[in-house]
């Protein structure tokens, strides 16, 4: 059996899809700017779009941080089927204590875990190790 939706539930999440949205198409129209203006638009180019790919360290940056992010969704998912396998032939008190462990960072905004993660990381080791280990700590893998 099926519930009818008011006209009100309809408009009110009309609403809600146009609030979150409507900024991104804006600033997705606004991407194809001739002028520097942000807030008129003077005809379409593709100006901003040439520059971004022909500056070099943007190239250079975007590079490290695919490798980095490739880097550490491949390891991130190898260590979480292993503890997911291990999780799941564990005894129910200490696979409950585990879970609710994991649990723990979703309390906690993502950005404050992250300095945290990053401070701890970079006390610990210097350099190149510091980056992979900040990258990608989110998300964790769960296992639900």
């Amino acid at each position: 059996m099926q519930k009818k939706t008011s006209f009100f539930q309809r408009f009110y999440v009309a609403i809600c899809l146009v609030f979150f949205y409507l900024p991104i198409l804006v600033t997705m129209i606004f991407s194809f700017n001739s002028s520097k203006s942000l807030t008129r638009f003077t005809g379409f180019s593709v100006r901003w779009y040439t520059e971004l790919l022909h500056n070099t360290e943007v190239s250079k940056a975007v590079y490290v941080s695919v490798t980095i992010a490739i880097l550490a969704t491949v390891i991130s998912t190898v260590l979480g089927t292993i503890t997911a396998i291990g999780l799941s032939k564990s005894r129910k008190v200490l696979k409950e204590t585990l879970l609710n462990i994991n649990n723990l960072p979703i309390l906690n905004p993502d950005i404050v875990t992250a300095i945290g993660l990053m401070l701890l990381f970079s006390s610990l080791a210097s350099g190149k190790g510091t980056l992979p280990c900040c990258w990608r700590t989110f998300p964790f893998v769960r296992h639900m």
